[in-house]
Formats: structure tokens, sequence, C-alpha cells
């Protein structure tokens, strides 16, 4: 599941010069080339021990992607540099070349859309919500949240990572609702914020305190951020 952002767009395309690249490499003992891979199934590896999700299109597999492209065209132009020039080989060069170009196309107009949608949601859910908390809670309110981008950098409060990346003691628990409400428990939160359906029983018997009411995400298929109370129920 980690690897699969990479095969999306022309990354599947870009799969066989990967493994061409690779193979060229070794035989040519090209460091270079192989210390980029290495880095990447290092980077892969850690991600995958540390926090083994595949977060909104793998963004946090990145600067392992980017390593994953050049070596993918890299190997690519090895390949076809190696074709001796028939009229069958010039035509699987440019069917290789073309499909790359129809589905980097076709992708970069999917992707578009979906930065278009991504960001409208993030300014009707994860900031409107960041603006209540500060404009509703005190200044030393202690917040649960899934997740944090844009309340941390409007709220102003103390804020408790429930995805982990923060607070890495959150990992090993991330999918245990009862452990996590130990945790909160023991962190002294004051208010939970997420996605109702993310935890569904961790925000039973919460007083629900705010919901976005935002359309962008009802329309996307997903739900509305909420605050709900914490410690104020005990």
């Amino acid at each position: 599941m980690i690897f699969l952002p990479f095969l999306a767009g022309g990354g599947v395309i870009l799969l066989p010069g990967v493994l061409a690249s690779v193979w060229i490499a070794l035989q040519k003992r090209m460091l270079p080339v192989l210390t980029m891979f290495a880095w990447m199934l290092g980077f892969i590896l850690l991600y995958a021990i540390r926090l083994p999700v595949n977060y909104q299109h793998g963004r946090y597999m990145m600067p392992a992607m980017g390593c994953y492209f050049l070596i993918g065209l890299w190997g690519m132009a090895q390949v076809m540099n190696r074709w001796q020039e028939t009229r069958l080989i010039w035509v699987a060069k440019r069917f290789w070349i073309g499909t790359l170009a129809v589905i980097v196309f076709a992708f970069l107009y999917l992707g578009i859309k979906a930065y278009q949608t991504g960001v409208a949601i993030i300014e009707t859910e994860m900031v409107r919500t960041a603006g209540w908390i500060k404009q509703n809670t005190p200044p030393e309110s202690r917040i649960a949240a899934h997740d944090i981008g844009a309340l941390g950098y409007f709220a102003n409060r103390k804020i408790i990572d429930l995805a982990g990346l923060v607070n890495p003691e959150v990992i090993p628990i991330i999918r245990n609702e009862s452990a996590l409400s130990d945790y909160l428990e023991a962190s002294e939160v004051d208010y939970l914020v997420t996605f109702p359906k993310w935890y569904p029983h961790l925000v039973v018997g919460k007083e629900l305190l705010f919901s976005t009411g935002g359309l962008v995400s009802l329309q996307a298929g997903g739900e509305n951020m909420a605050v709900y109370s914490w410690r104020v129920n005990k």
C-alpha cells in the first residue's frame, strides 16, 4: 500500500525504467544511481516502520517519489539508447514516450482538480475550525486534534497530535481508540478536534461544541470537522 503512490500517473510507465536503471547501475558500478536508489528504499523502509499508513496521495513519500521518477527517466533513456534502431524499435520507443506523455498530462488535469478540492476542504474545514478554536477557547487550552496543520498555525494552542507526527508516542496506539482515550486523559486534554467518523468511539458521549457546516467536504464524500469538549464532560 505504501508503494502505490509511486505508480500513480506516469509512475507505472516508469517502473521498467527504474528496474532497468538498477540493473545497468549494478553492471557498471554506477555509485550515484545506486546511492539514490538505496536512499529511496531506506526512506520507504523507515516510513513503513514508523508510520505505516498512506496519507492523502502519499504526500509524506514525495522525497522518495522524486528519486523514483529521476531513476525511472534515466533508466528509460538508457534502455532506449541501447535498442537498435529497427522499425519495430522506433515504434516501441514512440509508443513508450507517447504513453508516458498522455498519462502525465491526464493526471496533471486530475491533479489540478484534486488540488482545488483539497484547498477548498482545508479552508472550509481545518482553517475554519482553527478560527473557532482561537476565538472560543481559553489560551491555555490543550487540544487533541487530527490533523494539526491549520490548528497549529492559526489557533496558538497547546496541541496533542493524534496522527503521531508531533507526538510519536501515539503511533503504537493510533488505531486503538480505547488506548487513545486513556492517553488523552493522561495528557489532560480539554478539547477534541477531528472528523467524527475517524474516531467513532472516541467521540461517543462527548458534547459537540462546533461543526464547520462546510459544503465542499460533503460534496467530496466526506464530513464536517467538529470540536468536542473532553474534560468538560468528566
